[in-house]
């Protein structure tokens, strides 16, 4: 697989499907994978997304704008009924803790104090987490050092939103 991450060939691989996936915009896409794992297929359409646009000059029909608005206003996420979901981030999905199903209620995980990013392991598990959509809705951040943004942005489902008077992990 690492032959496949950021190359031509992942790109190439996916072309078609993200052909589809940009003649939907804005609609949401859902992809029922045949070949490949959902998994796979969530990482290599968003590994395809990042290597094109690191490499506008590839010869393609695609839109490179295009994309790059899908990937800033679009997440691509798995669905529990093993399909590939790209469109509007999901915000406020619920999942069920193990106390909470023993009482049958559903509780929404998000953090409501800022957390400080000056700790590279406490972003790295907020970036996990965030991903993994463990953790729903923006987070506040604090000591987010600024040449981490791009890379966080670029490998990451993830927008990090400054405004003035706070910055949020998205």
């Amino acid at each position: 697989m690492s032959h496949y991450r950021n190359s031509e060939d992942t790109f190439r691989s996916v072309e078609p499907l993200l052909i589809r996936i940009a003649a939907r915009f804005p609609e949401a896409s859902q992809l029922a994978p045949t070949t490949l794992s959902p998994s796979t297929l969530k990482q290599r359409l968003a590994d395809a997304i990042n290597w094109i646009l690191a490499n506008p000059l590839t010869p393609t029909t695609l839109d490179i704008e295009l994309l790059r608005r899908i990937k800033r206003e679009f997440g691509i996420a798995l669905d529990p009924n093993n399909t590939v979901y790209i469109g509007p981030r999901r915000y406020g999905r619920k999942l069920k803790s193990d106390n909470a199903s023993m009482l049958g209620d559903q509780i929404e995980y998000s953090i409501v104090q800022p957390v400080d990013c000056g700790d590279l392991n406490i972003l790295n598990a907020l970036i996990t987490l965030k991903s993994a959509q463990i953790i729903t809705g923006p987070i506040e951040i604090i000591n987010l050092d600024p040449s981490l943004v791009e890379n966080i942005e670029a490998n990451h489902d993830i927008i990090i939103v400054n405004e003035p008077n706070r910055t949020l992990l998205i």
